[in-house]
């Protein structure tokens, strides 16, 4: 029986770009129940990388993670590419977006304000009911599937193993090491880490664990074709979050925003689903949607506190939690990545994340079991 420093189930963009970076220097193995990795949550992402996104330490994941997307626009295959975000409200709602471009401004210089007029001269394609808009130049998109497909390369390259159709069902402790069963192969490690996605708690309950309390919601998301410059233009979604959409190769990308909690599934979106999607960017534009060109939907699981869970879990031995990033799965991920291989290996916060506020406290899977 081969045995590995550690053993990782999951792979999303979490278990993969942890995996590369501890290949480095252990052996390491990457165990992913479908046939091919990332494709629940990390393979059906649009990710927009956007600094004031999220709570307060989901955003200094996100700024720490700025530094290794920056970085791809040096090579032949850059992760990001020029997008910008605008954030509408009508009157029910302009105290909130009052509130948030005043949180912003703290933490970016490079933000508008826009009025009514302002914003229908910018955006003719809006409705005439957003009476303000917040833009946010620096939001990027994110090449979800090159950064996986990077992580994966990368993973490889150093040595590390990857099993496809692996679905683990039976986890045990045996003399020191961890025992992971999937049918009748059993892999052997030091260390698992838990980067299991919408099936988290399922993984801690297979190594006698009782959950955490991680809920997989549901996002829909359709893909259309209408007309108008919104589909050369920036993601805009309201301030209420009842919809947003960007675009996408001469078609748009629209979402209700919706949060439906259901067990960890193969997910799709109902024919409701749709429809409101469709409904709300017409309302929200007043362009007519020609044609619908697909659908889909992910789960999206969060903690309680809606923070990602990232540490050992003191209830067992090197069980360490790598889950519940919510919606921002992708623009955190290379921190995140950082922060768990100092973790791993019983070091400290990297001072490039603790100067930005991140906190191992504040993360930590104990929170939950005080």
């Amino acid at each position: 029986m081969t045995e590995y420093d550690f053993l990782i189930i999951g792979g999303g963009i979490a278990g993969t770009s942890v995996a590369k970076e501890l290949a480095e220097q252990h052996k390491v193995l990457l165990l992913e129940r479908e046939s091919q990795p990332g494709y629940h949550t990390t393979g059906r992402s649009a990710a927009i990388y956007l600094e004031t996104y999220g709570s307060k330490q989901i955003r200094a994941l996100t700024k720490a993670s700025g530094a290794f997307f920056r970085a791809s626009l040096d090579g032949e295959s850059p992760l990001i590419s020029d997008r910008g975000a605008m954030f509408v409200a009508d009157e029910q709602s302009v105290e909130k977006l009052q509130a948030h471009y005043q949180e912003v401004k703290r933490l970016t210089e490079n933000v508008q304000w826009l009025d009514h007029d302002e914003l229908a001269e910018r955006y003719p394609f809006l409705a005439e009911h957003w009476i303000a808009g917040v833009y946010e130049p620096d939001a990027m998109d994110i090449d979800v599937h090159g950064f996986h497909q990077q992580c994966i390369s990368r993973l490889k390259r150093n040595g590390g193993e990857l099993k496809t159709s692996a679905s683990v069902s039976k986890i045990e402790f045996v003399q020191g090491k961890w025992q992971v069963y999937c049918g009748e192969t059993c892999y052997r490690a030091s260390h698992i880490i838990n980067a299991a996605g919408a099936w988290a708690d399922e993984i801690a309950r297979l190594a006698g664990l009782a959950p955490l309390g991680l809920s997989p919601l549901k996002r829909s998301a359709v893909l259309i074709e209408t007309q108008g410059s919104c589909l050369e233009g920036p993601y805009i979604g309201d301030i209420a979050e009842s919809f947003y959409f960007k675009p996408d190769a001469g078609l748009l990308m629209v979402s209700p925003c919706d949060e439906s909690p259901e067990p960890p599934c193969d997910t799709s979106p109902d024919v409701l689903e749709v429809a409101i999607a469709i409904d709300r960017f017409e309302k929200a534009t007043e362009l007519p949607v020609t044609r619908l060109q697909s659908k889909w939907a992910g789960q999206r699981t969060f903690s309680t506190d809606r923070n990602p869970v990232i540490g050992f879990d003191p209830r067992a031995t090197n069980f360490f939690w790598l889950a519940g990033q919510g919606g921002y799965g992708i623009q955190t991920a290379p921190a995140i990545a950082t922060l768990s291989r100092a973790l791993l290996c019983q070091e400290n916060v990297p001072e490039s994340l603790s100067q930005l506020g991140v906190s191992s406290e504040a993360l930590s899977p104990q929170r939950f079991l005080a």
